[in-house]
């Protein structure tokens, strides 16, 4: 069975070729039939690096050739039909690196670090612990706004730029840093309520 690896001695078959090579499938569109029996034939055959180990070596060496490199993906606008099919398929399945901190890639390990130039509240409010905090606030309150009730009907992972909803400190971020992740110092807010109530819109120095 083919297993989709290179084996020893095989000769590839660009060997010894210069210039950009074209790939054979390059602009050609195939059939829905088709596309079935490439999806099945490939079925049960493990990928080429499926369980393998990389050396701390090796894993410089790709680090250091993706380096400088443009994402593929960088400055796409995904339409809302694509942004759709990407949550459903991403509905029920846990990330397995989330809420677990990655310190051999964060901090100045990663390869885009510039010196913690970073301000200290853009720090805190990317946080993981804040954002744990954000997310209690809304599941508690329901995604309603205290005040009036409006449930939101928007939300990022919807496809939309902005949310109908804030989540906001009762007393103020910048005054009580001790209270910046109690769930009880939290509120949410929809925006109208939030330019009558929340603090970003009263900017004195008296707690509302």
């Amino acid at each position: 069975m083919n297993t989709g690896q290179f084996k020893k001695g095989f000769i590839p078959w660009n060997k010894g070729k210069k210039g950009l090579t074209i790939g054979w499938a390059k602009g050609k569109k195939f059939s829905t039939e088709y596309r079935k029996k490439i999806s099945d034939g490939r079925k049960g055959i493990p990928a080429w690096n499926k369980g393998r180990s990389w050396s701390e070596k090796t894993r410089k060496k790709i680090s250091n050739a993706l380096l400088g490199q443009t994402s593929w993906n960088k400055g796409k606008a995904w339409s809302r039909e694509s942004r759709e099919k990407m949550r459903l398929a991403k509905l029920g399945k846990s990330n397995s690196t989330k809420g677990k901190p990655r310190p051999n890639s964060s901090g100045a390990n990663h390869p885009n670090w510039q010196g913690g130039k970073t301000c200290l509240v853009h720090k805190i409010r990317c946080s993981l612990e804040y954002k744990k905090w954000h997310e209690a606030v809304l599941h508690r309150d329901k995604f309603s706004c205290v005040f009036c009730g409006f449930r939101s009907r928007k939300s990022k992972s919807s496809g939309y730029s902005e949310c109908d909803i804030r989540v906001d400190h009762i007393k103020p971020f910048s005054l009580f840093p001790n209270l910046r992740f109690e769930i009880s110092n939290g509120r949410t807010l929809c925006i109208p309520c939030d330019k009558i109530h929340g603090w970003n819109f009263k900017r004195n120095n008296q707690v509302k």
